[in-house]
């Protein structure tokens, strides 16, 4: 059985009340500190269309994303915010 549909739609109810998260820095091999804005204290990043734990992929202080692991070039990072 494929999952990948049931995912897409558990992934899009997790987000459906939330708004696009705008962020800034260099996804470049190197960068693990990134900017969101608008401020959100409840987050959902999305990192290669993979939802991350935030207990185990990134840290948020504010305005400031920290990743657990680099995003390489050509990374896709989304986030959403309430």
């Amino acid at each position: 059985m494929d999952i990948a549909p049931l995912r897409q739609q558990a992934e899009l109810a997790l987000v459906t009340n939330m708004q696009l998260l705008t962020i800034t820095g260099a996804i470049d091999g190197t960068n693990d500190t990134f900017t969101i804005s608008p401020v959100s204290t409840d987050i959902k990043l999305f990192h290669n269309g993979i939802l991350q734990d935030p207990n185990l992929s990134y840290s948020l202080e504010i305005l400031q994303l920290n990743l657990s692991s680099i995003p390489q070039k050509g990374d896709n990072l989304l986030a959403f915010g309430n």
